[in-house]
This record gives C-alpha cells, sequence and structure tokens, in this order.
C-alpha cells in the first residue's frame, strides 16, 4: 500500500511503481556514449537533451525525497526549481548544502540547453553536467 501527499491531500496510490526519475541520467549516459549522435543534423538537439534530462532526473528525485522523507512541500508560489535549490542551499546540513550547489550547476545549464540560440560550448556543458551528476549519485547514494 502506497500513500502519496498530492496537493495536501494524502492518495491512496493503486500501483505501488512509480517512475524512476534517475532514469532521465540513465538516459542521458547512453545518448552520451551512442555514436549515432554524432550525425550533424541531430548531434546539438542531443546534447541539450541530455542537459535537460540530466538536470530533470535530479531535480524531481530530489522533491519526492524530500517529501516523503522529510514531509517537504513546495508551494506554488514560486518555481519548484527556485524553491528546493534555496531549500537545500540554505540548509544548515552541509551535505544538502553541497547537494544544492550542485543542483544548482545542472540548472544554468539546463537553462542554456533550453533558451539560448548559441551552439558553442555545448559539448563542454554536457561534460560538466554528468560529472556533476556523478557527483550526486555519490552524496545521494544511488
Amino acid at each position: 500500500m502506497l500513500w502519496l501527499k498530492q496537493k495536501g491531500k494524502w492518495v491512496y496510490c493503486l500501483n505501488m511503481y512509480r517512475f524512476n526519475w534517475i532514469n532521465y541520467y540513465n538516459l542521458s549516459k547512453k545518448l552520451k556514449e551512442d555514436k549515432n549522435y554524432n550525425d550533424n543534423n541531430l548531434r546539438e538537439a542531443t546534447l541539450r537533451t541530455i542537459l535537460s534530462r540530466t538536470y530533470y532526473a535530479f531535480l524531481i528525485y530530489l522533491r519526492n525525497h524530500l517529501q516523503e522523507t522529510e514531509n517537504i512541500e513546495f508551494s506554488g508560489d514560486k518555481s519548484l526549481h527556485k524553491q528546493l535549490i534555496e531549500f537545500l542551499k540554505e540548509n544548515k546540513d552541509k551535505k544538502k548544502r553541497k547537494i544544492g550547489n550542485r543542483m544548482e550547476r545542472l540548472m544554468s545549464n539546463r537553462n542554456y540547453a533550453d533558451y539560448t540560440n548559441q551552439i558553442e560550448g555545448t559539448f563542454y556543458k554536457v561534460r560538466e553536467s554528468l560529472r556533476t551528476a556523478e557527483e550526486l549519485v555519490n552524496l545521494l547514494n544511488l
């Protein structure tokens, strides 16, 4: 039996199996290793997908984790992105502050991928994001 808090109400979830958000990160690693992404027409789109999915893997994983383990709810007043990162970076716990700093780095690269027309430096940002994600995996004991 699984109960989830949604919009302030506890809801019984019939399906105990939920999407594993870290699989977005796993997909990102596979895309990076896939030699087919070097197709000139798809290369930049693939790199940007890696940046975006890596960030969202950890954003939603952390949101769910904090809701389930610490009963932390994020309000609809500010974006989840800012609330979660501020909560972590301003936390008394040193480990949470480290996680917050790494999430901020991932968010910056995701914003580049989703909003910038420039195409220089994307590969470097992918390498940085995947390294940062690996640090998060270690910090979160995943």
